[in-house]
């Protein structure tokens, strides 16, 4: 008996022991996995530059995990492997480019010199109507990503004064100045039009709920210029492994975007069919009040040609009407001096 209870606490202890080092090794892999930077201080700086670039490119996100960011490469390349090379060059090239120039060593290694990098080669690969695979836009690339570094170094030091993070600055910065030096006509480095025909017709008014809740994960995905579901959930995932709480974050944002979105849509719509409505209204009145003046008429003609009218026709000289004052005009008021030439002749028409 007490044999048997020894070895279910034995068993007991040891269930839990492995339930502790699985809950151990996953609390390892989450958060922002500072051990992993004690463990790389005397390693190879190629495998250091790897981890701050995987950091860069999970701090596009706000996330600062290596683990984080391989998995986002891995979604980045499932979905686009041309997208995935641009971003990964985008990223080693503003990362090399902070170590050269004597950068922060702890804005380094947290990825804070790489994210701009890559957001700038991302959204390159995007505009450009060259296609996949198109070679030339590796070197607009490299140097926008190149240029970041040293954008960011100075409005860091300038915004410092209000106590405000430079952030994406730098690459808002470089995109908008790429798109203005180039154009659709551009002979190496084309780009769409950054407002696409059509996109700024009312759509359907008709509300698909499927769509709505589909359009949620898909707004995480596009802050890495992924557009299909399945690698914006991966995107997702990763985010809830380095924080579920800025997971919830990230999804209630782009929950309260998609629905502002669709509400706008709504609202000008209905403005649409409200304004062709009023413009209705007053075509109905305008043709009322028409038929109205032209009913007016009709009655003037009618009365002008009853028995007993009086018909004045103007040959030489103005009609001098009657003074108000004086009831019984004379005959030269109406008619002139007769000395003169006759002004207006008065012909009385009497229909028996």
């Amino acid at each position: 008996m007490w044999m048997e209870t020894k070895t279910e606490m034995e068993s007991s202890r040891s269930r839990t022991s492995c339930s502790r080092l699985v809950l151990d090794g996953l609390m390892l892999c989450t958060g922002d996995m500072e051990h992993l930077d004690k463990y790389m201080q005397d390693k190879l700086f190629v495998m250091q530059l790897l981890v701050w670039g995987l950091r860069g490119v999970s701090r596009v996100i706000l996330a600062n995990s290596p683990l984080s960011g391989a998995l986002i490469l891995a979604t980045l390349c499932w979905a686009s492997p041309w997208q995935c090379l641009l971003g990964v060059l985008g990223v080693l090239v503003s990362t090399l480019t902070a170590v050269i120039t004597g950068q922060d060593s702890a804005d380094v290694a947290g990825g804070l010199h790489g994210f701009n990098g890559m957001l700038v080669s991302l959204l390159m690969g995007v505009y450009s109507s060259a296609g996949d695979w198109y070679w030339w836009l590796l070197l607009p690339a490299c140097l926008g990503s190149a240029t970041c570094v040293f954008l960011s170094s100075g409005l860091t030091t300038f915004l410092d004064h209000w106590d405000l993070p430079a952030s994406v600055f730098p690459f808002n910065i470089i995109i908008v100045l790429y798109l203005l030096c180039t154009g659709a006509d551009n002979t190496y480095f084309p780009h769409h039009p950054t407002v696409p025909p059509g996109a700024l017709d009312h759509n359907d008014t008709n509300l698909v709920a499927a769509q709505v809740i589909c359009g949620i994960p898909l707004g995480v995905g596009q802050i890495y210029a992924c557009g299909t579901l399945g690698p914006s959930l991966l995107i997702l995932g990763a985010v809830v492994l380095y924080s579920p709480l800025l997971a919830v974050h990230a999804v209630l944002g782009s929950a309260v975007g998609t629905l502002a979105g669709q509400s706008q849509s709504l609202c000008a719509m209905s403005l649409c069919v409200r304004s062709c409505e009023r413009s209705q209204n007053w075509g109905d009145k305008l043709r009322a009040k028409r038929q109205e003046q032209k009913g007016e008429e009709r009655k003037e003609r009618s009365s002008l040609s009853s028995p007993g009218s009086v018909q004045l026709m103007i040959l030489n000289g103005p009609f001098r009407a009657p003074s108000p004052q004086n009831t019984s005009p004379s005959p030269s008021t109406l008619f002139g001096d007769l000395n003169e030439e006759p002004v207006v002749l008065a012909q009385l028409s009497s229909v028996a």
